[in-house]
């Protein structure tokens, strides 16, 4: 991260003054509280960094040395630097330019801050029990935020100069923060396995906007799951595309600025479908060859890097591998038979020796070790070859 050249004069001012009041008035202050603000005044949008100091005892009641301090150095707005807050204006009026590097730079004086009072303040001026440090991680605008600047860096020459964020990411900023929270509630609604179509294939292929796409699926109840996050950001979402055809063939826009292709999401999924029956049929077909059936027990070849080694496993699921034979995904299981909670394997047919049909499990489980086991699989199980 490129962290700017100076600290913001009107920051320094700010923390010192407060710093140098928490430090007058620590025998009488209950609470403090780091925080930030999302402020809108007058349409220029901005971050504020926020100090809050809570007395043990109503103000009234403190005796007039300490009141004139907490005024000079906490209070008194009217002081050059006793404003209440420190605003990083990051977007202005009239203007539909976000500042990047502003909201960075918000995020780097906050994060001195709470280092500093992390460090010296905690424990050492205040006791631990009476500092409140609100975090940014669950924040929309610093994460997105963040998450466009790391992309941008990698972007080669001076192009990244012009690459807006909408460009990088194919949604609006404003998108992204105002419905971050909005997706992740409406996500806990539904529990999807299968046939989806993520939101960037859908705009890929079609002449349709993330941003409305999402609020579709959203606004309609079509389930969905998020299927990737990085640094607490949304990058795409699975869509129920089954539920997502049978809502949209009746579907109209509701203004014309709104992208929804919905022939070309209809044509999309159609050829999806279409594929994946096909898929299906060769699947089958694939299955049919072999005598190994789905729970059954299956003694595999591992091959190491110095070494052939075998283990046990039961029969998950069956897929087409990518040179179009049967692969069989299988979970290992323990001596007593329980299965493993560890990653799926995968395997080819050559590669399994033997495998036992499930009737045979009870006998499996008569076995004291793994190696004994083994050896009852070689002597009663079937040959896969």
């Amino acid at each position: 991260m490129k962290y700017p050249k100076f600290i913001n004069f009107e920051f320094s001012q700010y923390l010192n003054r407060k710093i140098v009041g928490i430090m007058k008035l620590n025998h009488i202050i209950k609470k403090i509280r780091i925080k930030y603000e999302l402020g809108n005044s007058y349409s220029n949008l901005s971050c504020r960094f926020i100090i809050d100091v809570d007395f043990s005892k109503e103000f009234q009641l403190i005796n007039e040395k300490e009141k004139n301090i907490a005024h000079k150095y906490l209070y008194n707005s009217s002081n050059s630097t006793g404003s209440q807050f420190v605003s990083f204006i990051y977007q202005r009026q009239h203007s539909n330019k976000v500042d990047f590097d502003e909201i960075r730079e918000f995020i780097i004086h906050y994060e001195f801050a709470e280092t500093l009072f992390e460090g010296v303040i905690r424990g050492n001026i205040i006791p631990n029990d009476k500092i409140k440090i609100e975090s940014l991680e669950k924040e929309p605008l610093f994460n997105y935020t963040i998450s466009y600047l790391n992309e941008i860096k990698y972007i080669k020459d001076d192009s990244h100069k012009n690459s807006s964020y909408k460009s990088v990411t194919g949604r609006s900023f404003d998108f992204d923060i105002h419905y971050h929270n909005i997706i992740l509630e409406a996500s806990k609604n539904y529990s999807i396995n299968g046939n989806t179509i993520s939101d960037i294939e859908i705009c890929k292929k079609t002449q349709s906007s993330i941003n409305d796409i999402r609020r579709l699926v959203i606004n309609n109840n079509i389930p969905f799951k998020i299927k990737y996050k990085h640094l607490n950001t949304i990058s795409n979402i699975e869509i129920d595309y089954l539920r997502l055809k049978d809502f949209i063939k009746n579907y109209k826009p509701s203004s014309t600025f709104e992208k929804v292709d919905t022939q070309g999401v209809l044509t999309l999924i159609n050829r999806i479908e279409k594929s994946e029956n096909e898929s299906k049929r060769e699947l089958q077909k694939l299955i049919k060859n072999t005598d190994i059936n789905l729970n059954d027990i299956i003694l595999v070849k591992k091959k190491g890097w110095d070494t052939n080694s075998e283990e046990i496993g039961i029969v998950k699921e069956f897929t087409i591998s990518y040179d179009g034979s049967l692969e069989i995904i299988y979970n290992k299981i323990k001596i007593n038979l329980e299965e493993s909670k560890l990653p799926y394997g995968n395997t080819k047919i050559q590669n399994i020796l033997y495998f036992m049909k499930q009737n045979d499990k009870p006998k499996l489980r008569e076995c004291k070790s793994k190696s004994s086991q083994i050896k009852l699989i070689k002597k009663i199980g079937l040959n896969s070859k």
